[in-house]
């Protein structure tokens, strides 16, 4: 989903990044090689983070070629995923049959 806000009506759609973009940005942020992991990304999802501000453009290794990082934006982003705790398991015991709501007993 992306965001869009429609100039006639003024209503804005919220953007999520998808898995692909989560992906490419978690490389940005732990990859040294930040001009492989540029090279190995399709350039609409480069676009797109740039859009977003969670990567620049910045010089490559070579003055003609053109590179990306991650910004601070970005990084509080990534960080802020990696602070989420993971979900737990829990068994919930069933609830008997005869005090299911909603369900006639067979009297």
């Amino acid at each position: 989903m992306r965001k869009t806000i429609h100039k006639e009506s003024g209503i804005c759609t919220v953007s999520y990044l998808m898995p692909v973009e989560l992906v490419v940005l978690v490389r940005f942020y732990y990859y040294a090689d930040k001009e492989e992991v540029a090279h190995s990304t399709s350039s609409e999802v480069i676009h797109w983070l740039v859009h977003k501000g969670l990567i620049k453009e910045v010089v490559g290794s070579e003055p003609t070629s053109t590179c990306y990082d991650i910004t601070q934006k970005g990084r509080v982003h990534i960080r802020s995923l990696c602070a989420v705790p993971l979900p737990e398991q829990k068994w919930v015991p069933a609830v008997p049959y005869e005090f299911r709501e909603g369900e006639e007993n067979g009297d």
